[in-house]
């Protein structure tokens, strides 16, 4: 039983699915009234994106299960890598995917009463870090070791309410999403992105040269 106030033993290694499971096997698995709800709040053309978040994620939830250590991640935030140049320059921090990033806090607010830091912060700059994405979904795998866990995503999903047949604001999010993520240093590679709009699913895959697959 799990109780979060005692002390938790480390996970035991995973060990391989053998024989791994087909796509057929896995959406066999997925209890019915998922895939009934899900496709009921699609075909309603939903006047919210939000409304569609509850059965994606219970979708997902069965797809990637917990058992297999995989990590839904809703609207994580995906942070800009800093460049091997900025090191020197940039007070910076360790993210969720292993990259390092610039540091969240304003510097300018150092010397700065507390109230009107809290104010310049969230009202106006919210943070000296630039280039902040969040994903719709971003779906991870976590891997542990005596020291504790990293996460490795594996790939990304935007959900959007209907199809606009050619949206450059989709195009440029996806591809903003699939460069930043491709930067962390724990990414799965190549690095998949879906975009579900209304019915319809594209999928991107993201591959650069002389970058090894981990």
């Amino acid at each position: 039983m799990l109780y979060l106030d005692n002390g938790l033993p480390l996970p035991v290694p995973l060990a391989p699915d053998i024989p791994a499971p087909t796509s057929a096997q896995i959406l066999v698995s997925v209890p019915p009234w998922v895939g009934y709800v899900l496709k009921h709040k699609t075909n309603n053309d939903p006047h919210y994106e939000h409304t569609l978040y509850p059965p994606w994620t219970t979708f997902l939830v069965e797809v990637f299960p917990a058992r297999r250590y995989f990590y839904i991640r809703p609207q994580g935030l995906v942070r800009r890598v800093v460049e091997a140049e900025e090191l020197a320059d940039a007070d910076t921090s360790i993210g969720s995917f292993g990259s390092r990033h610039e540091a969240r806090h304003l510097c300018m607010c150092h010397f700065t009463p507390f109230l009107l830091k809290l104010f310049l912060t969230r009202i106006f700059l919210d943070g000296a870090e630039t280039f902040k994405h969040y994903p719709d979904f971003t779906i991870a795998k976590l891997v542990f070791s005596a020291t504790g866990f990293i996460q490795r995503p594996l790939f990304f999903l935007e959900i959007k309410r209907g199809y606009l047949p050619s949206d450059p604001l989709c195009v440029n999010q996806m591809r903003d999403y699939m460069d930043q993520l491709w930067d962390q240093q724990n990414c799965q590679r190549p690095l998949y992105g879906y975009l579900v709009q209304g019915k319809m699913i594209h999928c991107g895959k993201g591959m650069r040269q002389n970058v090894p697959t981990k």
